[in-house]
């Protein structure tokens, strides 16, 4: 199992959309590879925690946030997850 290591994102939070499959669970993984902390959104609650659980195995940190980002409600709570200074905030 490889462990991610401190890349080019470091000290940076990505809110990701569509994170439960394809392009969008690759840029999950991808974005915290490179050091990003992940907030991983989709419609599929199941889904998108397992990505979000696989990104932490691995050593990243994310956060599973289940919605559809068309909802304000689902927006804002996403946003929540990280300040305007891209500092992680804890569930």
């Amino acid at each position: 199992m490889e462990v991610f290591e401190i890349g080019l994102l470091e000290k940076k939070v990505a809110i990701i959309t569509g994170a439960s499959s394809g392009i969008g669970r690759a840029a999950a993984m991808l974005f915290a590879a490179e050091g990003a902390a992940v907030v991983v959104n989709a419609r599929s609650e199941d889904a998108q925690r397992e990505v979000a659980e696989r990104v932490c195995d691995l050593g990243g940190r994310a956060v599973a946030v289940a919605g559809d980002v068309s909802w304000l409600r689902t927006s804002r709570w996403s946003r929540q997850r990280c300040n305007p200074l891209g500092r992680w905030t804890s569930p």
